[in-house]
Formats: structure tokens, sequence, C-alpha cells
């Protein structure tokens, strides 16, 4: 997993096996799709340390969290943020 700046943090899994998302210590966030060599998708919104990292169910949106106290959940088709949740601790586990 070329393209994070730091360490990488937390990998998901979207549940069809098609895509693996990446989170790391540079608030970056990057999609990576399965069926090509090294084709991803970057996000960079988050300016600390991104902990976790899930895929929804249906591969339709992307959430992480981590030193900020904050979850963002991003649409899977193009990275759109679409929502940011206080989470009002670290985040460092999600499902």
């Amino acid at each position: 997993f070329q393209g994070h700046q730091t360490k990488l943090t937390a990998v998901a899994v979207r549940p069809d096996g098609k895509q693996v998302a990446s989170a790391s210590e540079d608030g970056g966030i990057r999609v990576w799709d399965l069926n090509t060599s090294d084709e991803h998708r970057a996000v960079t919104d988050s300016k600390e340390s991104l902990w976790a990292v899930a895929v929804s169910s249906d591969g339709a949106r992307i959430a992480a969290g981590g030193a900020d106290k904050k979850v963002r959940v991003y649409a899977n088709d193009g990275a759109k943020l679409e929502a940011v949740l206080d989470a009002g601790t670290p985040v460092t586990a999600l499902a």
C-alpha cells in the first residue's frame, strides 16, 4: 500500500472483496481497488492521526476515526463527505 505519508494504522475490506480501505497517522484514507495493480483514491479531511476505518456491509460507505474524536462517513463512489459525528473520545475501533 504505497501512498500514505506515515505509518498505516488500520485497514478494512469491502464485504465483496473488491476494495480495501486504509487509514494512517497522516490523517489520510485511501481506497484501493483490488482488481487493478495500484489504483486508489485518497481522502485527507482529518488533520490528526486516524486509528480506525470500516466499510459498510453494502460497500457504499467508508467511515474513519481517530485522534480528533470524530467519525467521518464518506460515500465510497467518490469519497464525498456525508457526515461528521462527534465521538467525544478518540476513536480506536469501528465495525
